[in-house]
């Protein structure tokens, strides 16, 4: 591979104005510079589409493009994004987020010598000042199945991710029907087939922040979108010859216990009894209805 990847950068911002300029400069700062960078301010009213419009001066051997559109949600966002990448290579980071410098470098390495369709890595979780390591890559390699690790766990955060473009392409690229998880669904229907694979680098390379903008910070949407994503792998599951009703049980106890240490940590008492009362019913009823699914 050349010493410039053959790389396009696809940020897509909303109400990011405050953010926004920390993103791009993370971009510029890239030990390997993207061919491209595109920011598509999906909708924003506090000027996000003029802040990444003055950037342009940090990209003197880059591309910036800005592209401004109705708001339509992330994943349409990310979408115009990955329609417009002329690259074989497609990276994602949200505006609120940033890459540290060797992010790009380290990440287009296994893509270059593996056979795999993606690579992400470990991240640095920014929340209310306090600093953390989340260690997606240590979940990937104990893993037997990369795809029910990743399943069960959702270990691959979308700011992390380089990606092969037509792979992504070749699936329908993001849903813009999910209000939330749009990356999750994505990552699974790409990886869905046996012979793909993905890679996730020992290292933390994105600083990860937790902001009221944030789309994690969405717990209730979020909780149903995940569960809708877990009933319609359930099909791979069985391709790949996993423990279904194991990994299926695993992930709705799995999103529930992230909505209840969510709401407990936020204080909100009400949403809490709601979620945890709620969770032995979707239980059964889930469980029930995949009883009566036909088989494929």
């Amino acid at each position: 591979m050349s010493s410039r990847p053959s790389i396009t950068v696809v940020i897509p911002a909303y109400q990011s104005a405050e953010t926004i300029e920390r993103a791009l400069k993370s971009v510029a700062l890239q030990t390997l510079r993207p061919a491209e960078v595109i920011v598509i301010d999906d909708g924003s009213k506090d000027g996000t589409a003029d802040i990444a419009r003055r950037a342009t001066d940090l990209f003197d051997d880059s591309t910036l493009t800005v592209i401004e559109q109705e708001n339509e949600g992330p994943g349409s966002a990310r979408n115009t994004g990955l329609r417009r990448a002329q690259t074989d290579l497609v990276a994602f980071l949200d505006a609120d987020d940033e890459w540290l410098p060797d992010k790009l470098e380290r990440s287009v390495a296994p893509l270059a010598e593996e056979n795999v369709e993606l690579v992400a890595h470990d991240i640095v979780r920014m929340e209310d000042g306090i600093e953390s390591e989340v260690l997606c890559s240590k979940l990937f390699l104990e893993a037997e199945d990369p795809f029910v690790a990743l399943y069960r766990k959702g270990l691959i955060a979308t700011s992390t991710v380089v990606a092969r473009t037509d792979a992504l392409r070749a699936v329908g690229g993001f849903s813009e029907i999910l209000p939330n998880a749009q990356d999750f669904d994505l990552w699974l229907r790409v990886l869905g087939p046996p012979d793909r694979t993905y890679r996730v680098i020992d290292a933390p390379l994105t600083r990860y922040h937790i902001s009221n903008n944030s789309v994690t910070s969405h717990t209730a949407r979020r909780l149903h979108c995940t569960l809708a994503i877990a009933e319609q792998h359930v099909p791979t599951l069985r391709d790949r010859q996993a423990a279904v009703w194991t990994n299926y049980w695993y992930r709705i106890l799995a999103v529930h216990y992230e909505s209840i240490t969510v709401y407990a940590k936020q204080r909100r008492p009400v949403q809490l009894l709601w979620v945890s009362c709620a969770l032995p019913v979707r239980l059964i009823s889930l469980s029930l209805k995949l009883l009566r699914a036909p088989k494929e």
